[in-house]
């Protein structure tokens, strides 16, 4: 399943999913994932739940039909069939103006509010107890840094307590049907953008080898996520900086899903956003934070 949660900040529009594909009910392995964000051009997004495969088939079908020429009206109706002949959702965001969508059925709703979701309902039901505090679990505000140039200071309260309260939800180990890596959509400015975000890591012996955390952190989420500089790519990569690995999910043609994987594993003696330019074409962003490995009396 999935789980795909959208909301509007100030004048910003948060879009963030994960990865997770499951079949009969069974969780394939992180490098089978999807970016279920896909950018259909720099001002139009789609996000979905259900069959990826179907998905990227329709997706596909619209952009050869339309290629970047489309409207709101052309997008929501292909869609909508899209949507009835498969039982796929999708949730539409369109800028200038900003216009969203949620498809459910082959139905187009005609308001969202100011928060939206697709996928699962026990994990969004699961999302909204930890965004409501009813359910608590580790703090994640000082484990999580981004680009300030995408995700402004002032909304920061905002955007912490959304992305903590997804994240919560994708590590819960009694949800199976979200979860592995996410990725963040923002509309900044008039584009869409991926958004780049890094971890901190907090705990490590004298030569820098992750231990048991003290602080209630999991390891397993500390990773990068590491995005493109150029605008209309459809790829975000995932990195762990202890193992010096990564996860690459990555669309070979413009304006389709980013269903590719390619996985880094630092024996070629490049760096990780060299790895990602090499398979893409494009720069990556990719900054790690955190404090230095003590030192050995």
């Amino acid at each position: 399943m999935t789980l795909v949660v959208s909301r509007t900040i100030g004048p910003q529009l948060i879009i963030l999913a994960d990865t997770r594909v499951t079949e009969h009910h069974v969780r394939l392995p992180r490098d089978r994932g999807v970016i279920k964000t896909t950018l259909l051009s720099p001002q139009a997004s789609i996000s979905f739940s259900n069959s990826p495969e179907l998905a990227a088939r329709d997706i596909r079908a619209f952009r050869d039909q339309y290629q970047s020429d489309f409207t709101f009206r052309e997008a929501v109706d292909f869609f909508e069939i899209s949507s009835r002949n498969t039982d796929n959702q999708y949730f539409l965001a369109f800028l200038a103006p900003l216009r969203a969508v949620k498809i459910v059925a082959g139905k187009a709703e005609k308001s969202i509010g100011q928060q939206s979701w697709l996928g699962d309902f026990e994990a969004y039901h699961r999302f909204r107890e930890y965004q409501t505090n009813e359910r608590l679990g580790p703090d994640l505000w000082e484990a999580t840094t981004w680009s300030h140039q995408l995700i402004p200071r002032e909304r920061r309260r905002s955007f912490s307590k959304l992305l903590s309260s997804f994240v919560q939800t994708l590590r819960d180990a009694d949800i199976d049907s979200a979860g592995d890596f996410y990725s963040v959509m923002a509309s900044v400015g008039s584009e869409f953008r991926y958004v780049d975000l890094a971890s901190f890591f907090f705990d490590s012996d004298p030569h820098g080898n992750p231990i048991t955390p003290t602080s209630g952190e999991s390891l397993d989420y500390k990773f990068s996520v590491v995005t493109p500089m150029e605008t209309g790519t459809n790829a975000c990569a995932f990195y762990y900086p202890h193992a010096n690995q990564g996860y690459l999910f990555y669309s070979p043609e413009a304006a389709l899903v980013a269903d590719q994987c390619a996985i880094y594993d630092g024996s070629d003696n490049v760096t990780f956003s060299e790895f990602c330019r090499a398979k893409t074409g494009v720069e990556f962003v990719n900054f790690v934070v955190g404090h230095q490995p003590s030192q050995s009396k």
